[in-house]
């Protein structure tokens, strides 16, 4: 988790799991979502960037899709 605060370079906001606990999610100010393989904390992959800072975030169980708001 500690990667994940660092890597995002801005506040880190919000974070939720896959449903299994092996996929870790992660959001914030610097309008990135990015997931995480939670098991050997190595960064999967990075979303393209929101328009605005990430206030909330939401994940499927599966994984396969999140849900993001902003502040409007």
């Amino acid at each position: 988790l500690v990667k994940g605060v660092f890597a995002h370079g801005k506040p880190l906001l919000r974070l939720g799991y896959t449903k299994d606990g092996k996929t870790l999610f992660t959001a914030g100010e610097d309008k990135v979502v990015k997931s995480w393989d939670a098991v050997k904390l190595v960064e999967k992959r990075v979303y393209p960037p929101h328009p605005d800072a990430i206030l909330d975030l939401a994940v499927h169980p599966s994984g396969e899709w999140y849900a993001a708001a902003r502040f409007d």
